[in-house]
């Protein structure tokens, strides 16, 4: 089995090497699917990532929730507890800084700070998905430790992880470990793939 690191090498490459065209109309096509899925209809809390590295953009899905009169929320990196996430109220780039990472996130507001546990519905950025659920990202561990409480409570509970990826990412098996926190769904612009719950 290929470790996650050349897994992680090969496939950040092949999505760099998309022109820029080619991402835009698969990520159009992604946003289509996600909207046409029918987790926009209730009035859910909706948070979703900022495309960085030749991730699947996001831009429409922002525009449509701001459609529906409704706010979108992206993650904030938060100084302690260290390499975990808040997320915050999106309203456009004007009023963003850039993190370490360089990818703008809005300025921290104890009065607008939102926990992942407020969420109901969460886009994740990936680098691979199998046909599992199980989803390889940067390496950082953001992201699963943010939501690490999803592996101790009931697989209904929310906020649903929902992952945007090229089907281009899709692998054969990614190996799991246990704080790994599985996802729920992943949206290419083949379709999409929902994961069931794990068994106990």
């Amino acid at each position: 089995m290929t470790a996650p690191t050349g897994i992680r090498t090969r496939i950040r490459e092949w999505r760099r090497s998309q022109s820029p065209s080619e991402a835009r109309r698969k990520s159009l096509q992604i946003a289509k699917q996600c909207i046409g899925s029918g987790w926009f209809d209730a009035k859910v809390r909706i948070a979703a990532y900022l495309a960085h590295d030749g991730e699947v953009e996001t831009t429409a899905l922002f525009e449509y929730l701001r459609e529906l009169g409704r706010t979108g929320f992206v993650p904030i990196l938060r100084k302690e507890p260290r390499r975990m996430l808040w997320f915050g109220p999106y309203a456009g780039t004007a009023s963003m800084r850039p993190n370490r990472y360089g990818i703008p996130e809005p300025p921290v507001d104890q009065g607008t700070i939102t926990d992942a546990r407020e969420l109901d519905l969460v886009f994740m950025p990936l680098v691979a998905f199998d046909p599992r659920g199980n989803r390889l990202g940067m390496g950082g561990g953001y992201y699963d430790r943010t939501f690490a409480f999803r592996l101790d409570e009931p697989a209904s509970a929310k906020p649903r992880l929902i992952g945007l990826a090229f089907e281009g990412q899709k692998v054969e098996r990614l190996e799991a470990q246990p704080w790994d926190v599985p996802l729920d769904a992943v949206v290419t612009e083949a379709g999409i793939y929902r994961f069931p719950a794990p068994s106990a």
